[in-house]
């Protein structure tokens, strides 16, 4: 290989075009005579070959074709070497009658046509060679990957060129397209076997260890087909990252990344209403409470690109702000949002953001979510969700907010748990302050979110990276779930829509068994299921159900304009009677009295089971006297 690099470096160029012309030159005029050459044209062909040697030299420099890396030539660089010849043979035509040189026209066509061909196969060879080389030592390469590409369009075809000129370990094999015209053609020197039907028996065929989905975008159904395509053949899955702004042999921006969890159980992009959005947001100050955590980060995210005059961003976790903060920032500098840190538990510190912001519209995203953790400090439930709550709303009332939305959840339907139960509990407060107030309060209901802070995706992500085992709490349990991006677009079209009081619930699509959903991120770091990875289960947590359900059974559910988002119509609730309720639960939070406490949330949530907590509670007690060496796992209440 060096070898042939030094005969390609600039003086074995030129030495090679020299060669060339001269038996273009040679052979032109012996095939013009058919091999009979008349003696006097032989005096005249060394003045005719030196003098086309040196202007195809010069015509070559002035074209840049010997300052070219051949190895990696394109068409481009093919062209202007046809052009250097055509003009040395153009002047030589010229030249051969002002020098009176006496060689025939057609010995000229001939030596320039023999010229051309060979000085761009030469080129043309020396590519085809290094790529050969090249090839052949990947493919003998220790621990190198067999890559089938899906897509043979612009983006397959830049991603082929650079795995066969890269030092990568992957070794693409051939491309997979649904194309018909594409079949059984070939695409820089690799095969196009067909469409993806016969992608199972290609990767068998073929030995393919990885499988790449090269495209811009991509449909959902498609990608699960290909997914389960390559979970029977244990084959990984990959994308590339295709950037728009990448030159045709720039390979420093290709990325090639795993397949996430949330493209396979994501749905098709959402349809919203954005003239609808933008009316009630654009333009106008909007405060996000919980700005810094999963769901109300990306609403922050999504307000600022609707265009609203100020957004605040109220969050009692500092390091949560300044993540937020920094890469807002980046994106739209600081002028058009305000960080602002501080507890909607301090009614003061309310008092004092809103009083200075007057904000128009608010999102009320700040909430304790995770239940086991929530059934180990139930009051801490009670004092956020409920009456921190209460006290945003009663600020927001004062200050004559428009709209109010509530980020609920599905587990606020029935909730065995105190967690639910205490989101049950605000929205039933949404409802009571909707009643007699100028602002329109409104919940938005939905179920898990896939990669939010604590939620189930990166725990196993975490567990799969340290070799396992994989903890799940029951073989059926199953969840509803959704992108993050997804349930805050539905969010900011349902609170479009809300006029009061109502509750919205977003479509969830249908539930997934937390198990599959194990199985398949291991899947997709290249594992087998107990296998490479073990799933253990650990039983139900404390307050966990095995399904999560929408609506409750008196909840009657409407549909929308958005097929995705429906409204539930409430029965008659007695708000006199929730204001006692409420002020009996604040006198038994504020005394500490827990039992007090719960029997207050029994009544306004029936679904709440109370005895639970003191028949764990017993059981805690007593088995930290039997083994008082054991540390227990449950934190205080």
């Amino acid at each position: 290989m060096k070898r042939l690099l030094k005969v390609f470096s600039l003086p074995g160029l030129m030495i090679t075009d020299i060669l060339i012309s001269l038996i273009a030159v040679y052979a032109g005029i012996y095939i013009r005579f058919d091999g009979n050459v008349p003696a006097p044209y032989f005096q005249y062909l060394p003045t005719f070959w030196i003098l086309s040697a040196l202007i195809l030299i010069m015509s070559g420099i002035i074209a840049g074709c010997y300052f070219n890396v051949w190895e990696r030539a394109s068409i481009s660089e093919m062209v202007r070497q046809m052009v250097s010849v055509f003009v040395t043979y153009s002047l030589m035509y010229f030249f051969n009658g002002a020098l009176k040189l006496q060689v025939p026209r057609g010995a000229i066509l001939v030596a320039a046509f023999i010229s051309m061909m060979g000085t761009v196969g030469v080129r043309l060879s020396f590519r085809i060679g290094v790529w050969g080389v090249s090839r052949f030592r990947q493919i003998q390469q220790k621990g190198s990957t067999r890559v089938l590409i899906i897509g043979a369009g612009n983006a397959g075809t830049f991603l082929a060129k650079h795995l066969l000129a890269s030092s990568d370990s992957r070794i693409p094999v051939g491309f997979i397209d649904d194309d018909r015209s594409l079949w059984n053609r070939w695409i820089n020197g690799l095969p196009v076997f067909g469409g993806r039907e016969c992608l199972k028996t290609i990767i068998v065929r073929h030995r393919i260890q990885e499988v790449i989905i090269a495209a811009r975008s991509i449909e959902k159904d498609f990608l699960r087909d290909i997914f389960e395509k390559c979970r029977e053949t244990r084959c990984r899955l990959k994308r590339y990252e295709t950037l728009q702004d990448v030159e045709e042999n720039d390979f420093s921006k290709v990325r090639i990344r795993d397949v996430s969890v949330e493209e396979l159980l994501g749905r098709d992009p959402v349809t919203l209403d954005m003239e609808e959005v933008k009316f009630y947001i654009g333009g106008r100050t909007v405060l996000v409470t919980g700005g810094a955590g999963s769901i109300g980060s990306e609403i922050c995210r999504q307000v600022l690109a609707y265009g609203c005059k100020k957004l605040i961003i109220l969050d009692f976790n500092e390091n949560g702000l300044f993540q937020i903060d920094n890469e807002l920032a980046a994106k739209y500098g600081r002028d058009r949002y305000d960080v602002v840190l501080g507890s909607i538990r301090e009614i003061r510190r309310l008092e004092e953001i809103f009083s200075k912001y007057k904000p128009e519209v608010v999102f009320h995203a700040a909430a304790h979510k995770h239940v086991p953790m929530m059934e180990w400090n139930p009051m801490e439930a009670i004092k956020n969700n409920v009456f921190g709550t209460l006290n945003v709303a009663k600020v927001a009332d004062k200050y004559h907010v428009k709209k109010f939305i509530l980020i609920s959840t599905d587990k606020a339907v029935n909730p065995p748990n105190i967690m639910g139960a205490s989101k049950r509990i605000a929205e039933l407060c949404l409802q009571m302050m909707d009643s007699n107030s100028e602002t329109e309060f409104a919940a938005v209901r939905f179920g898990n979110v896939l990669g939010s802070n604590g939620s189930v995706v990166p725990t196993f992500k975490e567990q799969i990276a340290k070799g396992g085992p994989v903890t799940v709490t029951h073989p059926d349990i199953k969840r509803y779930f959704m992108t993050i991006p997804e349930a805050v677009q539905l969010v900011l079209q349902a609170g479009a829509m809300a006029k009061g009081g109502e509750i919205f619930v977003l479509d969830m699509g249908e539930p997934v068994k937390i198990v599959d959903l194990a199985k398949t991120l291991i899947q997709l770091s290249g594992l087998q299921p107990d296998e490479d990875i073990k799933i253990v289960f650990t039983g139900l947590r404390p307050g966990e159900k095995l399904f999560e359900e929408i609506n409750l059974s008196e909840e009657e559910v409407s549909k929308t304009s958005n097929n995705k988002i429906f409204v539930m119509k409430q029965g008659e609730h007695n708000f006199i009677k929730i204001s006692h309720q409420l002020n009996l639960l604040n006198r038994y939070v504020q005394n500490d009295d827990l039992k007090g406490a719960f029997r207050v949330v029994h009544d306004m949530v029936p679904s709440f089971r109370e005895r639970e907590y003191q028949n764990e509670e017993a059981e805690q007690q007593a088995s930290l006297t039997v083994m008082p060496a054991v540390e227990s796992t449950r934190k205080p209440s």
